[in-house]
């Protein structure tokens, strides 16, 4: 039972409330609407054409770029896991520490995707400082979490949070499929175009984290202002019994923040 209490307790904190079965149409035309929609949507198309082009490419690269045998290239990829785990969670939790945001976490660990995609598109570089850069991008992962986490916190209305997250599930599967597209056959063995197509791909999407960081900013500040120069309109929205669990949009309900 008391860990009951606190769940209702941090819902309420939240402003979102458990949530509504029911589907609701102006929640849908505020999602098609809403500007950071389209920000997310195209940010899960930029970020994940380098996934899909490194997960299906990554081994051939290994092969013909990095000049091993299959049999190395297979046994190169182990490296990898050591970034994904325990890498990813460790540089996690330091951002965390230090800075306590996940979108600073998030654009952080994008800037260091682009670096390490530089490193690995440099022509004629050195191999060692390219195959880095080939594993240093194993902390793209970090970004996309960190920024869903806030896209899930930052979105009121159960129809509203449906919706925004189809449209980005869209964009996230056709970076996926975009990305193999990039590397051309006729570029063998380097494939500059599809390592090129990497960085344009991961610096894009670094521009539409920087607008959906802004944004969230940019409305926090305009609801206090709005509060501070109108208050009756929080004592309005306070007299609405249990307004937390209303199931309103994060634009409906004066009184939500948007956490960063």
């Amino acid at each position: 039972m008391e860990d009951k209490k606190r769940l209702v307790e941090r819902l309420r904190g939240n402003q979102q409330g458990f949530g509504s079965k029911r589907i609701k149409k102006n929640q849908i035309k505020e999602a098609l609407t809403d500007v950071v929609t389209s920000y997310y949507f195209l940010y899960g198309v930029s970020s994940d054409i380098p996934s899909g082009s490194l997960g299906l490419f990554g081994s051939i690269l290994l092969n013909d770029d990095f000049k091993f045998s299959k049999k190395k290239s297979l046994l190169m990829k182990l490296p990898s896991g050591a970034v994904i785990f325990p890498g990813n969670p460790l540089f996690v939790w330091a951002c965390l520490k230090i800075w306590k945001s996940r979108m600073f976490v998030s654009v952080f660990s994008t800037i260091i995707c682009i670096v390490a995609a530089c490193m690995l598109a440099w022509p004629n570089g050195n191999k060692k400082v390219g195959l880095a850069g080939y594993y240093l991008q194993e902390f793209s992962p970090i970004s996309m979490i960190q920024c869903l986490s806030c896209f899930s916190s930052n979105t009121g209305g159960t129809t509203k949070k449906a919706v925004m997250d189809a449209i980005f599930l869209i964009g996230y599967c056709a970076g996926m499929v975009i990305g193999p597209q990039t590397f051309i056959e006729s570029q063998a063995p380097n494939y500059i175009g599809g390592k090129i197509a990497i960085v344009v791909s991961y610096t894009t999407s670094l521009v539409f984290l920087l607008l959906i960081w802004w944004e969230y900013d940019h409305r926090n500040r305009k609801n206090s202002k709005n509060l501070k120069e109108h208050p009756e309109i929080e004592e309005k929205a306070r007299l609405i019994e249990n307004i937390e669990f209303a199931d309103l949009t994060d634009k409906e309900n004066p009184l939500f923040h948007y956490s960063t």
